[in-house]
């Protein structure tokens, strides 16, 4: 990575299209630019300052030590705490670029990283040979995005850190407030919606919730990042399941196709078949192997990615979830999860 005092004053190169549109797609840096954007985010990591609130930078622990926070809090607080939780709407999106700036000149004066920072917050897309301008916000990829993101709101964090009988925790835009009555609840909610104003952000409609925890709509406890949350313990969310199991679906049926392919192309061990498609012989040695015509590999390739899940699932947490596959002949496998 370049060190900070090599990099000069640069010019960084417009973004291109990667997929979709300039406007609604996805956008892709260019390559030469990518070590000065990560010397970019180490300068701003050095001279930013950062709550201990916020778990989504390098050093906090991450996503692991925030569940094992929010959840040694709720038994803190219990036995049936008050809680509210909520994310940012569109957070990268409605991040402006004038306040973000205002926000740095604060804490430094370096002409090479302020010039850098307006360039990145104010880049252009090249498209067929015409430039536009990018959209609004944080771009996502890029090395500078989460420093910024954790230094936009951190007057946000400094506020709540001064609040008293509330616990408060921050991962990105997902928040999670925590206590044991009702009114400091509230004026914790109050604050946060005052700063989001102050900055141009809505909270999430669909995503806010606000409750006591063993109660209504928190009698089952609470989503936040993948886990749910209750005091009976620590379990992963409905939507963590639906996705594990939607990528399991795609993983069966990619591994289908290239079975089938395979089949195709390889006539006797590594020797290619003289009637296979022209389009499989170029691929061949690319994605196909031999051993994809095992009748094992498909359910190979399954019981490992059943084997990773787990693995990350229980990784840095202290609750133990068992998880059981069954497979069928001609059906993706189902999933069901179990806590002991």
């Amino acid at each position: 990575m370049k060190q900070w005092d090599q990099i000069g004053l640069p010019r960084l190169r417009p973004l291109s299209v990667a997929r979709g549109t300039a406007r609604h797609g996805v956008l892709r840096f260019d390559a030469g630019d990518r070590p000065t954007l990560a010397a970019l985010a180490a300068q701003l990591t050095k001279i930013l300052p950062r709550s201990p609130r916020c778990y989504h930078l390098k050093g906090t622990g991450g996503l692991k030590a925030a569940v094992r926070a929010a959840t040694q809090a709720l038994h803190q607080y219990g036995p049936a705490p008050f809680v509210y939780r909520t994310d940012v709407k569109s957070f990268y999106e409605t991040v402006d670029a004038e306040i973000l700036l205002g926000k740095v000149e604060r804490h430094t004066r370096d002409r090479n990283c302020l010039n850098l920072l307006g360039q990145y917050l104010n880049m252009s897309v090249e498209t067929g040979g015409n430039f536009v301008d990018a959209p609004r916000g944080l771009r996502a990829g890029g090395a500078p995005s989460p420093v910024l993101g954790a230094f936009y709101l951190y007057d946000l964090d400094c506020a709540m850190a001064a609040q008293k009988d509330v616990f408060y925790l921050r991962y990105m835009d997902d928040i999670i407030v925590i206590s044991r009555h009702r009114w400091p609840l509230r004026r914790a909610i109050a604050t946060i919606q005052h700063h989001f104003a102050a900055v141009g952000m809505v909270s999430h409609p669909d995503k806010t919730l606000i409750g006591r925890m063993g109660h209504g709509a928190m009698s089952g406890g609470v989503s936040f990042l993948g886990y749910q949350l209750s005091l009976t313990g620590l379990r992963l969310s409905a939507e963590t399941l639906h996705r594990h199991i939607e990528k399991a679906r795609r993983l069966y049926e990619q591994c289908k196709i290239r079975q089938r392919q395979a089949a195709r192309v390889f006539a006797d061990g590594n020797i290619i078949a003289d009637s296979a498609p022209e389009w499989l012989k170029n691929r061949a040695y690319i994605t196909l192997t031999p051993d994809m015509r095992n009748p094992s590999y498909l359910t190979d390739r399954l019981r490992a990615y059943e084997a990773r899940f787990p693995i990350w699932a229980k990784g840095g947490l202290n609750d133990e979830v068992a998880l059981q596959v069954f497979y069928e002949a001609s059906r993706a496998p189902t999933t069901s999860w179990e806590l002991q």
